[in-house]
């Protein structure tokens, strides 16, 4: 016999029912006082109690019936997020003020994804980076992220785990200013243990960099990491040898 379909949770429905009626039951009032769409760096709405899972969850569910846009994010995005994943949510996300929101209420997030998100301009990502410091996991992929972004990450990201710039358009002078090659202090983000630049315009010469600042690197996604780590190797050998001598 075919398998039944599984009944959505309780929790499900209610944040369907929500999603099906955010605009006429609740951003009603924010229309009204706000016009359509207004830009708030900052909101009391009707959503500030909700969990940080209802949240995430809320926005995935408006997205997945398509039917997100930027004003609801505008009310979602709330100061108790530690994490946030506007990856499934390019169309509405897509736009330099939503993340400007989210640098400024949320100071307690660990982990952002704006995977896709390619529309948001290389400054404002720099500059919710620096707003952002406890960010640990940081998805940049296929956005703008450039070399000057990678100097910001370098100098402000103390705590970073992950970072995926994957499909960016950075060089290997982006790669010197991630492992602050020219600064006397060094990276802030030594703790890096996964990094993905594939599909950039970094070289070997930026890979070995990287691999010789970063020694917690456990994950390192590079299409030539193998001749990457012979250049380590071998510069290592000469090293000793001229220590030798």
């Amino acid at each position: 016999m075919p398998r039944k379909k599984s009944s959505d949770s309780l929790a499900d429905i209610c944040l369907k029912n929500i999603a099906k009626n955010m605009d006429s039951y609740w951003l009603s009032d924010l229309d009204s006082d706000f016009g359509e769409n207004p830009y708030l760096m900052y909101i009391v709405g009707p959503f500030e109690h909700l969990t940080e899972w209802q949240i995430q969850k809320l926005i995935y569910t408006l997205s997945s019936l398509k039917l997100l846009k930027r004003r609801h994010l505008q009310i979602l995005i709330s100061g108790i997020l530690k994490s946030l994943d506007l990856s499934k949510s390019i169309i509405a996300a897509n736009n330099g003020l939503i993340l400007k929101s989210v640098a400024f209420r949320c100071q307690r997030l660990t982990s952002l994804n704006i995977r896709g998100c390619n529309y948001i301009t290389p400054n404002v990502i720099a500059e919710s980076i620096r707003n952002l410091p406890l960010l640990k996991h940081l998805q940049l992929s296929r956005t703008k992220t450039n070399d000057m972004v990678l100097s910001v990450i370098g100098d402000y990201c103390s705590f970073l785990l992950s970072l995926d710039i994957s499909g960016c358009v950075v060089s290997n002078k982006g790669a010197d200013n991630l492992c602050q090659t020219y600064s006397k202090d060094g990276p802030k983000c030594l703790s890096l243990q996964k990094l993905n630049i594939q599909a950039t315009h970094i070289t070997i010469k930026g890979a070995v960099a990287i691999i010789q600042t970063f020694r917690d690197l456990r994950l390192f996604d590079f299409i030539d990491s193998f001749e990457a780590m012979i250049s380590v190797v071998k510069d290592n050998i000469s090293v000793d040898d001229m220590i030798q001598t």
